[in-house]
């Protein structure tokens, strides 16, 4: 099973973890529950494919464009790079095994982001904007 780990703004932990402790009379009676965010009543790891459906019928209800959860990983890596976080960062975030593997899997978002390294880097070196780099 892939494991990783996310941190998460205060407030949504907190907001899990209580959702969490709301129900916990099966999960003390089952054996292999663990602590994870989103898990069965057991407290066991929920189906991908069944999470999948239910992912999926949510959004046919709202009326979205049919989407893969996957896709919205990608999405996220895909914004947090374009808004200037650490690929090394974001590698670490997706459980990739290098930030070579992210830059490669990314580069489309990378383009702007050498405009705006060479704007800031003529911006330093001509004194100028130096405290916001």
């Amino acid at each position: 099973m892939l494991e990783a780990i996310a941190r998460l703004d205060c407030r949504l932990g907190l907001l899990l973890s209580s959702e969490q402790r709301t129900d916990t009379s099966e999960i003390s009676s089952c054996s292999e529950a663990v602590d994870l965010v989103f898990r069965t009543s057991c407290g066991k790891p929920i189906n991908a494919d069944s999470l999948a459906k239910h992912f999926k019928s949510i959004l046919k209800q709202a009326r979205l464009p049919i989407l893969r959860l996957y896709d919205l990983r990608h999405t996220a890596a895909t914004i947090a790079l374009a808004v200037g976080v650490s690929p090394k960062v974001v590698s670490e975030q997706l459980g990739h095994a290098s930030t070579a593997f992210t830059l490669d899997t990314y580069a489309h978002v990378l383009p702007h982001m050498q405009d705006e390294a060479v704007a800031r880097v003529e911006a330093a070196l001509l004194g100028k904007g130096i405290r916001n780099i």
